[in-house]
């Protein structure tokens, strides 16, 4: 993770993990662990089994570094609204029997990675239950964008490029936003992104390189009285935030894996709804 933030604390063993987690702020939704092991890792994930512990763990042997994410209110509010604004077009076009939500079921690779997404699913024809998602939205609080941006990345790479759509959103507290990200992938210029040794790789195989890009960036700015923590949630209405870059566009055919048919389309997230997704998600803001 190469843009992954420096860690909070060093692994020690497993105990002072939990007892930092314990005593997170109310608004904290991220511990960053460095100096794991696969073998630390693993006994943490089973010591969380254990406990009944709901958080989720995002984990790279080659940095050994672990993204715990606590999914506190606010960090849930902000995929799963999302999640459902784009599920309700789902249904408008009557495709959402045909789709798969997998939540933040777990995905292992055989390297010893292993990540969580917030929200996420796949259509069901052609995909068997434990497949890979084709879209994955993940949300930051106090997590870092880059580390977000880590973790979409690691999306696409380990599901070897059956994840299609990664969305990011990040809360930015001083400035009163919400940003989101669309991330697709995208055959690109050798070496952008890509690591130089899957580039050489796959230039001798002389196959197509595939990068992520940020197809989309949208923030949701609030312009009412500063700070906004000073009114009302009941004042925190939909026309006082500011969509630029809006609307959000989930193309059908990235998702879905197939062409949309007669009464079928992109799934379109509308300047009005990003408005009020904002007005949701700060209104239980305290």
């Amino acid at each position: 993770m190469a843009e992954e933030a420096p860690p909070d604390i060093l692994f020690t063993d497993i105990p002072s993990v939990f007892a930092r987690l314990a005593n997170l702020a109310k608004d904290e939704d991220t511990l960053v662990v460095g100096d794991v092991s696969p073998s630390s890792f693993r006994a943490l994930e089973a010591e969380r089994d254990r406990r009944c512990q709901h958080f989720r763990l995002f984990y790279q042997p080659d940095t050994e570094c672990v993204v715990v994410t606590v999914p506190n209110l606010q960090h849930s509010q902000m995929h799963i609204i999302m999640y459902e604004f784009i599920r309700d077009t789902m249904v408008t076009m009557g495709v959402h029997r045909g789709w798969r939500p997998i939540g933040d079921t777990t995905f292992n690779t055989a390297n010893g990675s292993s990540g969580q997404g917030d929200s996420a699913g796949s259509p069901k024809a052609g995909r068997n239950a434990d497949d890979w998602p084709t879209l994955v939205v993940e949300a930051g609080f106090s997590q870092t964008l880059p580390s977000l941006r880590a973790k979409m990345r690691w999306w696409f790479a380990a599901s070897h490029h059956r994840v299609k759509v990664v969305i990011l959103i990040k809360m930015q507290l001083t400035q009163e936003t919400l940003h989101i990200e669309k991330w697709l992938e995208m055959v690109g210029r050798p070496g952008a992104t890509a690591t130089r040794s899957a580039t050489r790789s796959a230039t001798r195989a002389g196959l197509a390189v595939l990068q992520p890009i940020c197809n989309q960036a949208i923030d949701l700015e609030w312009t009412g009285p500063r700070p906004i923590r000073q009114t009302p949630a009941q004042g925190r209405l939909p026309h006082l935030f500011r969509v630029t870059g809006g609307p959000l566009v989930i193309e059908f055919a990235d998702i879905f894996l197939r062409a949309p048919a007669a009464g079928e389309h992109d799934i379109v997230i509308s300047d009005q709804n990003l408005q009020l997704y904002a007005s949701e998600i700060w209104e239980d803001l305290l």
